[in-house]
C-alpha cells in the first residue's frame, strides 16, 4: 500500500465518521498552536523536533490536491 492509498483511506475514515469539532474546540486549539509558536524558542529541542515532524505529517495529507 503506498502513502497515497493510506492518506486517501484516513480522509475517507474521518469523513465517514464525521469527525468534527466544536467551535470552542477549535479556538482552543488555535489558541494552543498560537501560544507554541509564540514560544517556539523556549520549547525543548527534542520536543520542538517531535512537534514539527507530526504538523508536517499532517499538513502533508490535508495540503495535498
Amino acid at each position: 500500500m503506498c502513502i497515497k492509498d493510506t492518506e486517501s483511506e484516513v480522509k475517507d475514515i474521518m469523513i465517514e465518521k464525521n469527525m468534527t469539532i466544536s467551535k470552542e474546540t477549535e479556538e482552543k486549539r488555535l489558541e494552543d498552536f498560537k501560544k507554541l509558536a509564540e514560544n517556539w524558542d523556549n520549547i525543548p529541542e527534542y520536543v520542538a523536533g517531535k512537534l514539527d515532524g507530526t504538523i508536517s505529517a499532517i499538513a502533508s495529507i490535508y495540503l495535498k490536491s
